[in-house]
């Protein structure tokens, strides 16, 4: 029924512990994209670079105009390599320049490669098309719903928009 059957936390850990869930915020952003096509914000046929026209650079070619948002989804990327300084301190006060620092070199849609900076992009277009942080419009939809942590938030990155990668803190 609606009993607990069994509960545990470890050190430092409880259960009113808000702590970081690193790479499942990655799941939180697909439901929230999953949510935005489904409400007609967005199409997951949309080509990426739709979202991102400000961007465009000497690395931006005809691979990244070919990618789509389900592409992304896929983690079926353009890019040709994982750029590690994501994570880094990049000196640049807008994190999604740094995504368009990489050369794309495959064809989106072919070959699966993990890649953190994506979910973050996808969390980007999410905010712009809704007009509100991924994390307030998962609450609106679904998440109050069915009693998500209340003090649950999103650290937010250099150009002001959620760390949808892995900034997601809440309880368990």
């Amino acid at each position: 029924g609606n009993k607990i059957f069994t509960e545990c936390y470890y050190e430092p850990f409880d259960k009113d512990k808000l702590h970081r869930m690193y790479s499942v915020t990655k799941s939180f952003v697909g439901v929230a994209v999953g949510l935005a096509a489904e409400k007609g914000f967005l199409s997951l046929d949309d080509k990426f670079m739709k979202y991102f026209k400000e961007y465009r650079n000497e690395n931006v070619n005809e691979l990244y105009d070919e990618m789509t948002i389900r592409d992304a989804l896929k983690m079926q990327t353009c890019r040709g390599k994982y750029d590690r300084v994501w994570f880094f301190n990049t000196g640049c006060a807008d994190r999604c320049e740094v995504f368009f620092r990489t050369k794309a070199s495959r064809i989106p849609g072919t070959v699966f490669m993990y890649d953190s900076c994506l979910a973050f992009m996808l969390g980007v277009i999410v905010e712009k098309v809704t007009g509100m942080p991924f994390l307030e419009f998962l609450r609106k939809n679904i998440l109050d719903h069915i009693g998500f942590s209340k003090e649950a938030y999103c650290l937010k990155c250099p150009g002001g928009h959620s760390f949808g990668d892995s900034g997601l803190l809440c309880t368990s």
